[in-house]
Parts: structure tokens; sequence; C-alpha cells
């Protein structure tokens, strides 16, 4: 930037004596520029959830677990389909035998075997509440967004003629330019999305064991017929063992029903807001051709290179926000950055003379600056500042042809 400054100054200095200038003051205004974002999500990038997934259980109540029966002890066993108790008989009670029992069918007696079988049903019931849950996610946090931009302000040149005709001249022009309204607000939501889901389930369990119980009969020929029963301990009847000789599992099942007892969902997704803005600063050197038509009235043709400051704020703001507007997280990036460009013009205008001195120009053309790039958090911001422009200012004459 100085190296030009310092050669527009030598171009416009290199006349010495007598010289024509101009100095110019005015307005001017760009448009068909633009910003672009692109790039990635904070809230992928850092894994956070708004619930984990999973299984957790928790035991309402469980009856005690089935244990395995003492088959020595002499006692009063009732089953489903009879009973044995021990004799109330002194004599039957040491030898193991009993006469005080009962049985429902005969199909209970195995007189091959010389056994009596009982069968024997007993439950346990347990309830457990289990909750899960579930978490979904969509989208892989990727997302752009353009904005127009439209920009105006001010300017100061100072002209200096070099080349005199009758119509035609050729002069250098050195120009200072400050430009806003650069500014622009991005942003773009859903570009990641969670959905956690709560299941509550009450699971009710019954476990049913049937066992069956032999006892020996001991060949008894006369064995009674079903239904039998002896109820009175010191009755008179058949006698049969007082304690099962064996006893097997016949069938252990177990049965479950689960209710839906409640539930609830969540849903969140991520919401990006990039505010953005710019000033630019122009340093141009280039020539101008000046056609007079009349003695009030003249065409310019001009053009240059210039160097360009942009000068920009951005502030970034990420969000995790739940459907009921509760923030999840949130994460803020700010950056100021500056970036020196390079740029070219050519535009035509008009001036309007009044008088010896003073003028007033308007001018159009198309600025052509190189694209500049800047990174925030995980995104690219791209500036593309190139458009058509349009100059209004008013100058002062002053110095003279030499001619």
């Amino acid at each position: 930037m100085k190296k030009l400054l310092l050669f527009g100054l030598m171009i416009v200095g290199m006349c010495a004596g007598r010289a024509e200038w101009t100095v110019e003051a005015g307005y001017w205004s760009r448009s068909g520029m633009e910003v672009r974002a692109r790039g990635g999500s904070r809230a992928v990038d850092s894994g956070v959830r708004i619930g984990s997934p999973g299984i957790r259980d928790q035991v309402l109540f469980s009856d005690p677990a089935f244990d395995a029966p003492d088959l020595s002890v002499q006692e009063l066993r009732e089953f489903d389909d009879g009973f044995v108790g021990p004799s109330g008989l002194p004599f039957f009670f040491n030898a193991g035998e009993t006469q005080f029992f009962g049985f429902q069918n005969d199909i209970q007696h195995d007189p091959a075997a010389g056994t009596l079988t009982f069968q024997s049903t007993r439950e346990r019931a347990s309830a457990s509440e289990q909750l899960r849950t579930s978490l979904q996610t969509q989208g892989d946090g990727t997302w752009g967004d353009r904005g127009d931009l439209n920009g105006d302000g001010a300017y100061i040149s100072l002209n200096r003629m070099l080349i005199h005709g009758e119509i035609v001249s050729v002069g250098a022009r050195l120009r200072l330019g400050w430009m806003s309204g650069l500014d622009r607000t991005l942003g773009a939501e859903g570009l990641t999305s969670q959905s956690f889901a709560e299941t509550r389930v009450r699971t009710d369990r019954m476990q049913r064991e049937t066992r069956s119980f032999e006892y020996d009969t001991f060949g008894n020929p006369f064995f009674p017929s079903a239904p039998y029963a002896m109820e009175d301990p010191e009755g008179v009847g058949p006698l049969i063992s007082d304690v099962p000789i064996h006893s097997v599992i016949l069938n252990d099942l177990e049965e479950g029903t689960e209710t839906r007892i409640g539930g609830t969902r969540r849903d969140a997704m991520a919401r990006i807001r990039l505010e953005t803005e710019a000033d630019l600063f122009a340093l141009g050197f280039g020539p101008r051709m000046r056609i007079g038509l009349t003695d009030s009235f003249a065409l310019l043709l001009q053009g240059g290179v210039s160097v360009n400051l942009l000068d920009v704020h951005l502030r970034r703001e990420e969000m995790l926000v739940t459907s009921s507007g509760q923030t999840v997280s949130a994460w803020l990036d700010e950056s100021s950055p500056q970036k020196w460009l390079a740029g070219a013009s050519l535009g035509l205008g008009a001036e309007f003379s009044f008088g010896d001195h003073l003028m007033l120009q308007a001018t159009a053309g198309y600025e052509w600056i190189e694209k500049a790039r800047f990174r925030i958090g995980p995104d690219e911001i791209t500036y593309d500042l190139s458009g058509y422009q349009i100059d209004l200012a008013l100058g002062w004459r002053f110095g003279s042809t030499g001619e």
C-alpha cells in the first residue's frame, strides 16, 4: 500500500510549474456483492446429547425363591390331589409309617411299583419397572447460507491533467474511499436434530412349579380305591410311608405381562446465527481521459488499480435448543480479522461544469476485487466484493493548463 501511494504521488507531481488540478469529494455506491458462509456444527463436533440411551431396571417386589423340600421331616403335607401326615399312634410314628392320608384319583396309585404319588403346585410373583430410553439423531451438521451486499460510502480524489488537447485531455487520478453497509446476518436451523424418548414399562411375572412326591405303599394288595381319606391320625386303615421316598419337578413355567405406564419425548435442534459486519477502505490509482463536447459538458473514461483493506467483525452463535425453548448447550465465537485485497476498475461518466472551477461528476462502472476468505469456528466465510459501482461527486478545478 505504501509503495502504491508513493507511486501515485510521484505521478501526480511529475509536472512542475503551472498545472490543472481538480479535487473531488462525493458519494459512491456498489451493488452485486455477496457474502457466503459454509461449515459445520459445534453441536455435532462436541458430541453433546440431550439424553443417554439405555435401559434401567427397578425391582418393585419379588416373592422368595422356591426352596427344595426336606423329605426327611415327618410333617403334614397337603397336595393338590391329597394329603399325608404323621401317624398319631406312637408305634407307627416311630416306624415311619402312617395311616393318616388321603388321595383323589386311582391313577395316583401304582400297584406294580408299590407307590402312591401326589402333586403340589406353588407360585411366586415378582414385579419390576423398566425405564427404556432411546436417542435418534438426524443431519451431519453441515450448512450454508448467502446474502447480497449493497454498500455505500464517501470518497475523495486528487486529479492532475498531464496531457492537454483541444478536445481530449489525459490525466492521473489518486482516490481514497471508505464504504460501509456491508453487514449481513446469516444462519440456519435444523442442520442437526436429536429426538430423545423415555418409556416406562411395568413387568409382572408369575412362576409356577409343579412337583411330584412318591410314597411307599409297602406292596399292600388290599390298597383302597379312590377317593379315599383317613382324616383321623389315630384311626385304623392301610399304611404308607410318612415321608416321601422320591420327589421331582414335573414342570417349571414362568409367565410375564408388560404394561406401558408412561413416557415422554423431547426434541432438540441446532440453530446458528452468524453476524457479519464489514467496512472497506480503498486506495486507487489510474488514468482518466476527459473528452470535452462543449464548454460545460464532457465525457469521462477512467480506470485503474486499487488496494483494498477489508475490516471484518464476525460473531457466530450456535445453540442446541429443545422444542420447549430450553437451551441444552451454546457456543460463541468472535473474530475481527482484516485482509488486503487487490482490485481493478473501469468506468464511464459525465462532467458538468459551472464556470471555471465548480463541476459535478457522475460515473458508472464495474469494480473487480479478489475474494476474501475468513474462518470462524467450523465455518468459512467468503466475501465477493466485485460489483457495479456508481459515483457522484462535486469537484473544484484550480491551476491552469499551462498554455
